[in-house]
């Protein structure tokens, strides 16, 4: 499977990936000043530097009998990375060819 492996200051942090159906990001933000919450509308000062390695997974649910159609079972978000980074980090993303990836950190039913 297609993965990212993550490595920080010269230390490998994980080796994130998909299965089978879905999507992987790795990303590296920088918020500051004012900044709006949308789901409330307030508004507060931040100030962030952040590495984020996540993804969404989807489980597939294969025919059972030749006349149903295939569908999902359900999503879940997969979290490998949230750290907080500062000015001089080295964050090197790979893109390898990999046949296992790092537990996430995190997971969480969406559907």
């Amino acid at each position: 499977m297609i993965a990212f492996e993550v490595i920080v200051n010269g230390k490998k942090v994980c080796t994130a990936g998909i299965q089978k159906l879905g999507n992987l990001c790795a990303h590296v933000d920088w918020c500051v000043g004012q900044q709006v919450a949308p789901s409330t509308g307030f508004t507060h000062e931040s100030n962030l530097l952040q590495l984020t390695v996540a993804g969404v997974n989807v489980r597939y649910k294969p025919k059972k009998a030749p006349h149903l159609k295939p569908g999902f079972r359900y999503t879940e978000s997969v979290d490998w990375v949230e750290r907080k980074i500062r000015p001089g980090d080295e964050v090197i993303i790979r893109v390898v060819e990999a046949a296992r990836v790092s537990r996430p950190r995190k997971r969480k039913r969406l559907l």
